[in-house]
């Protein structure tokens, strides 16, 4: 019996962080979550918590995706996504019910080749990918194979450029926003091309400043967080049911612009810099070995860093300011060991800032 069918509560989180899930799984029963998937997330803010989702919520996400994408029992799924991902985890939920099975790749071992290799052994029609694994497929060139009718890329934004090289290569890409809040989409493009729409078991409205606020049958029960020590139950939703998603939003009817975090937003000469599209530009241009951070500066408000991992870096800093405006151009290069992310590649600011700090009062 999977995790998902067993009336028990399951938390999952990355085995690298060797946390013991058991212990968690007793807190949550004691406050009364007895029946969720309990999904342990730092998201950018390098906050750990963990997100309580019933199999109710889990069920209605898949429903919905399998809906928006016409899956039947005729597909296959590889999936190269952690399962203690919600991510990865919901493509079990998609194949049992809409009768499809799932191909796995060993976990951990994400590589180009050997996951296009994999689609073409498999027979493979479906697929789930983070920007960064897009990214490798397109530079290693690899052609997609001929039965894979769908990718859903979600965990980061997709840069405009990288998506038109894999569309080159064959790639059908279908960009998704979602969160593990919201057992994983909220929206998805069409087969149209017209951009992302609201799935079906969504309602949306944006709020102050043009965040995205959300109410569905596919919401987090709750989070499940330690505080200094002592462990609480939070439900973030308003009295009517809403949750906010602390993503800004543009929104038209039911289509969605995602245009960046509420908190990764900064101003630099008074002017507005969104360090996730920054970022996403970044790598495009160089890969994962580098990372935009913003420090304050007294003169401008806010200055741009090149964070490059094991040194380096010059050579990347003339081309990205080649390409970018004035105020968003990056005016110096440090170097760490390891640029910190999250288990789908999305930089930790706070916790690079952290080891930034260290590194200069070290120095």
């Amino acid at each position: 019996m999977t995790p998902e069918q067993d009336a028990a509560v399951v938390a999952l989180a990355n085995p690298a962080l060797a946390i013991n899930t058991g212990e968690v799984e007793a807190i949550a029963r004691d406050f009364g979550l007895t029946d969720d998937i309990l999904f342990r997330t730092s998201g950018t803010s390098d906050v750990p918590k963990w997100v309580a989702l019933s199999r109710e919520a889990l069920d209605a996400s898949a429903r919905a995706v399998n809906e928006h994408l016409g899956a039947s029992s005729n597909d296959v799924w590889l999936r190269a996504l952690p399962e203690f991902h919600v991510g990865g985890y919901s493509i079990g939920i998609r194949a049992r019910l809409a009768g499809g099975r799932v191909e796995a790749l060993a976990a951990g071992s994400w590589d180009a080749a050997t996951f296009a290799g994999a689609c073409r052994n498999c027979g493979a029609t479906l697929s789930a990918l983070v920007p960064t694994q897009i990214y490798d497929l397109v530079a290693a060139e690899l052609v997609a194979p001929g039965d894979l009718r769908a990718v859903l890329v979600g965990g980061g934004v997709l840069a405009k450029d990288l998506k038109q090289k894999a569309a080159s290569l064959g790639w059908r890409l279908f960009e998704t926003y979602g969160m593990t809040e919201a057992a994983s989409q909220v929206a998805t493009e069409g087969t149209e091309r017209d951009g992302m729409h609201l799935l079906a078991h969504w309602e949306a409205r944006t709020a102050r400043g043009g965040e995205l606020e959300i109410r569905g049958s596919a919401l987090f029960t709750a989070y499940l967080r330690n505080e200094a020590g002592a462990w609480q139950v939070d439900q973030p939703f308003d009295t009517d049911g809403w949750f906010a998603t602390g993503d800004r939003i543009g929104l038209d009817s039911r289509k969605l612009v995602f245009e960046g975090r509420m908190d990764a937003e900064v101003k630099v000469l008074g002017e507005r810099v969104d360090l996730d599209a920054l970022q996403a530009r970044l790598e495009l241009l160089a890969g994962t070995g580098f990372a935009v951070l913003a420090v304050p500066d007294d003169r401008s408000g806010n200055r741009l860093l090149l964070i490059a991992e094991g040194g380096g870096g010059d050579a990347v800093l003339a081309a990205f300011n080649d390409e970018v405006a004035g105020f968003e151009r990056l005016t110096q290069i440090l170097s760490v060991a390891k640029i910190p992310r999250s288990a789908l590649g999305k930089v930790l600011r706070p916790a690079l800032e952290d080891q930034i700090a260290e590194n200069t009062s070290e120095a």
